[in-house]
């Protein structure tokens, strides 16, 4: 069994404190990915402030990310390099 969370900003938990106090239990009991992520659900920011957040907290807490095609953005409109660009440099150091 593996937990998997999409993770964006703007959702009801995107603080890194709220990541501490809902999804650490269940990562210290089974593995856990997140699986889709971007700076927001609905695209209206596409730089990387939250993604920049975000990783250094998953990486301290053992969970994995997708680097795949789900974490270039919420959507194609937000497909940003910047966002990119964080996500492939992130993806280098682990």
């Amino acid at each position: 069994m593996i937990a998997e969370a999409h993770v964006y900003g703007k959702n009801t938990c995107d603080t890194t404190a709220c990541f501490t106090s809902s999804m650490a239990p269940i990562a210290a009991v089974v593995p856990m990915i997140f699986g889709e992520t971007g700076e927001t659900y609905d695209s209206s920011d596409c730089g990387s402030s939250y993604i920049s957040t975000f990783l250094p907290w998953a990486d301290g807490h053992g969970v994995g990310c997708e680097r795949g095609p789900g974490m270039q953005g919420a959507t194609a409109a937000c497909s940003s390099p910047t966002t990119a660009a964080r996500l492939r440099t992130h993806g280098r150091r682990t």
